[in-house]
């Protein structure tokens, strides 16, 4: 799941990725540099779950909101 967080006085993509313990991370990332169209900050964060809502869709505004409360903290 990918989501846009505004953090520092920029936008942050946030990539939360449920991915096994020997999960290249950084070969992830080199993939995701190639793939955006423009240079953006991003961050990635393993998590053991990404909950669904009733219509099977990636409540993205709720993970935002969380990923936000944590970063500024």
């Amino acid at each position: 799941c990918a989501v846009s967080i505004d953090y520092q006085d920029a936008y942050l993509l946030v990539i939360a990725a449920v991915a096994q313990d020997d999960c290249d991370f950084e070969q992830f990332k080199a993939h995701i540099k190639t793939a955006l169209k423009k240079p953006l900050q991003f961050h990635f964060m393993r998590v053991n779950t990404l909950n669904r809502n009733t219509m099977g869709k990636l409540p993205r505004q709720l993970l935002a909101k969380k990923i936000s409360a944590v970063l500024h903290n």
